[in-house]
C-alpha cells in the first residue's frame, strides 16, 4: 500500500503543476520566462513591417495587451467604465498577474491601489 500512495502523491503533484501551468496560459504569456521576450519580438517585427515609429510606452502597452485575451477584454471594459465614472475591483490569485496588471494601470495612467500587502497604508 505504501508504494501505491507514493505513486498517487506523485501523480497528484504532477497534476497540480500542470493545472498551475494551464492557469498561467489562460492569464498572460508574461507569466512564463520566455513570454515577455517573445511578445517584444512580435512588437519589434510589427514596427519594422509597418514602418511605425512608436513610443516605448506604446510598445509596452501593445505587448501587454497582445499577451492576453483576458487583459485585452479588460482593457475595453475599463475604458468604458472609466468614461462613465465607475470604480473597479479586480481579484487575482497570482501575485505576478497583479504585477502585470499594475504595469498595465501605470501605462494607461489609471489610478489604482493594490491590496495584497505590498503597498503601504499611507
Amino acid at each position: 500500500s505504501k508504494p501505491t500512495s507514493n505513486v498517487a502523491q506523485a501523480c497528484r503533484t504532477s497534476l497540480m503543476s500542470t493545472l498551475t501551468e494551464l492557469k498561467k496560459c489562460c492569464n498572460h504569456c508574461y507569466l512564463f520566462q520566455s513570454g515577455r521576450d517573445e511578445s517584444n519580438k512580435m512588437i519589434d517585427l510589427d514596427n519594422k513591417t509597418s514602418k511605425k515609429e512608436s513610443l516605448p510606452e506604446d510598445n509596452r502597452l501593445r505587448a501587454i495587451l497582445l499577451g492576453s485575451g483576458k487583459l485585452s477584454l479588460l482593457d475595453k471594459l475599463l475604458t468604458k467604465l472609466k468614461q462613465t465614472g465607475h470604480r473597479v475591483l479586480i481579484f487575482s490569485q497570482m501575485v505576478r498577474m497583479l504585477d502585470i496588471l499594475g504595469e498595465y494601470m501605470l501605462l494607461k495612467k489609471y489610478a489604482y491601489q493594490r491590496l495584497d500587502g505590498t503597498m503601504s497604508s499611507t
